[in-house]
């Protein structure tokens, strides 16, 4: 059985997922081939494939590259669509993150593998939570 903040931060009943993708790519020389598209393509198939991906849901992987120089950072985010009582306002907020950060030395490949491992990382742990409701693990 999960843990209770595990439940809380990932449990929603297998609801899709949307998707924002954040992208910076500042000083950096010989990496054509990372872009915004290239980013949020990878991340898209990856939940398309897990059969977890809607647009218009109200709860979101935001996942990005930030590139500076050789520096490299990759992160996902759950951000976890929640109800305020006192306010009576829904919102979005972050549950989950994996983030890391380091030199960048093999180009967009490297981006894209460390998203992936990232995004992974995430899939596994929400239909691991999730997984009655999904009907699967």
């Amino acid at each position: 059985m999960a843990a209770a903040a595990e439940r809380f931060s990932l449990y929603t009943g297998c609801s899709p997922l949307s998707l924002e993708v954040g992208f910076m790519k500042m000083k950096v020389v010989g990496m054509d081939a990372l872009t915004a598209t290239a980013v949020r393509r990878a991340t898209r198939g990856r939940l398309s494939e897990a059969g977890l991906y809607a647009p218009s849901s109200p709860h979101q992987v935001y996942a990005g590259v930030g590139m500076n120089g050789s520096s490299l950072s990759v992160y996902v985010h759950f951000r976890k669509q929640l109800h305020d009582p006192l306010s009576g306002q829904n919102g979005r907020a972050v549950t989950w993150s994996r983030l890391s950060g380091g030199r960048n030395a093999g180009g967009a490949p490297h981006a894209l593998a460390v998203l992936g491992n990232h995004l992974d990382a995430f899939l596994n742990d929400y239909r691991r939570i999730n997984k009655d409701a999904c009907g699967k693990a």
